[in-house]
């Protein structure tokens, strides 16, 4: 017996926006890992006035620098703008939780076969 069709389309979906999220997850990475080394080289004065506890956190760096020191740099600002993948990644996910959800309601009440 095989399982039942909603169980494989809720699988399919619960898996496939997993791994957008996680290759999101990865872009967002990199986009980050480029602008801290584009710091370093072009911005060092201002990258290395952060205290060490903050360059450790690059996202707190970040953020520091976004609101601060390089509010007003169009260059920074661009480049920071690659970084965000935060609504398609929370969609993403959310459509994960509620497949998984389903999934879950729907085998334990409605009889879905696995």
């Amino acid at each position: 017996m095989g399982a039942s069709i909603e169980v494989m389309i809720l699988v399919g979906l619960a898996a496939g926006s997993t791994v957008y999220a996680f290759i999101l997850d990865i872009r967002r990475t990199d986009e980050r890992r480029r602008l801290v080394t584009w710091l370093e080289s072009e911005r060092a004065d201002t990258w290395y006035a952060l205290s060490r506890a903050d360059r450790f956190l690059t996202i707190r760096a970040l953020e520091i620098l976004r609101r601060g020191p390089l509010a007003a740099d169009e260059e920074f600002l661009a480049r920071f703008r690659r970084t965000k993948h935060g609504r398609r990644f929370a969609v993403a996910m959310t459509v994960s939780v509620v497949a998984i959800a389903l999934l879950l309601f729907g085998t334990s009440v409605l009889d879905w076969r696995w």
